[in-house]
Parts: C-alpha cells; structure tokens; sequence
C-alpha cells in the first residue's frame, strides 16, 4: 500500500502515512514532481494530483530521485534498488528500466536536449545512457 500526499493547500503538500520526500523538481510552471516512496506529479495551480494512479499501478516504490526533460515530455528516476528508468510523462508509460549501478542511485538529470540521461550513485559511480533507449 503506497501512501499519499495530499492537502495540498496554499502551496503545502503534505505525505501522509510513512512516505517520505527525497526529491523535488519543477515542470514547467504549473507541475512539481516529487520523488520518495512512488512518484506523484501535481498541477499546481489547482492543487490537483496528475499521473499518480498509473505510475502507483507499476508500483514504484523506492524512489529517490526524480528529473524531467526540458521539454517536458520524459521523467526519469533513480531508486533504492539500483535502477535507472524514463516514463513518458505525455502517455503516463514506462519506456525503460535499467540496473547498472551497484548502490543506492541518488541523482538523475537530463542533458539540454534531453537525449542523455546522466545518473549518480553511492556507489560512487556516474552512469550516462541513451534516454530514448537506456543503453549505456
């Protein structure tokens, strides 16, 4: 059972349950993005969660980092379990996950034009992959 952030209420969003949050960044101007125990991408000028139900049915759980391409069209994460993956944030989908790390991946940012995908790791190592593909 993943739990929820909600009350979100002149700007404050608040976790409920156990979740913690590990990671935040902006899309655009109007959606924030947050990573911790799942990913949840919220409007905010309605104060309205987006995207949640879809990635919560892939169950991802473990996120630690969070980042969104310039265009807006890709959200990567990193996770507790090793792995690196981009969502297609328009169609809501997975469109790769890959391990490669040996620790705890703790950053994920997009190049300007959101072809690489570049992540860091506790295990000291930085990965550059292919973010259309997820080769490395």
């Amino acid at each position: 059972d993943t739990a929820s952030f909600s009350n979100f209420h002149r700007g404050v969003a608040t976790a409920e349950g156990d979740d913690v949050v590990f990671s935040v960044c902006f899309h655009g101007t109007s959606t924030v993005v947050s990573g911790g125990n799942g990913v949840r991408v919220w409007d905010t000028t309605r104060g309205a969660m987006e995207l949640a139900g879809a990635m919560h049915r892939q169950q991802l759980v473990g996120v630690y980092c969070a980042a969104v391409s310039d265009d807006g069209a890709l959200l990567a994460i990193g996770t507790s379990e090793w792995t690196v993956g981009v969502w297609d944030l328009r169609l809501c989908k997975s469109l790769w996950k890959q391990e490669g790390h040996t620790g705890l991946v703790t950053a994920v940012a997009f190049s300007k034009n959101s072809k690489l995908l570049a992540s860091g790791s506790k295990d000291r190592s930085i990965r550059v992959w292919d973010a259309a593909s997820g080769l490395s």
